[in-house]
């Protein structure tokens, strides 16, 4: 992700709009739905920092 965020919630929230950004290209036809499923995380896990409290995250790919 490469971000760091206030809560878990900001975590979950950044997950669904990269996902609803990839689909919505692939509804405009600017990609493949090969190509949605290629870039389109399915999930994603995530951690916080002990010291500071914020967290961040891996999205998973197929």
């Amino acid at each position: 992700m490469e971000k760091w965020f206030n809560s878990r919630d900001e975590v979950e929230k950044y997950w669904e709009d990269v996902d609803n950004s990839h689909y919505k290209q692939w509804q405009e036809g600017k990609i493949t739905i090969e190509e949605y499923y290629k870039i389109s995380p399915y999930g994603y896990e995530c951690w916080s920092c002990s010291y500071c409290g914020k967290w961040t995250g891996n999205f998973k790919y197929d």
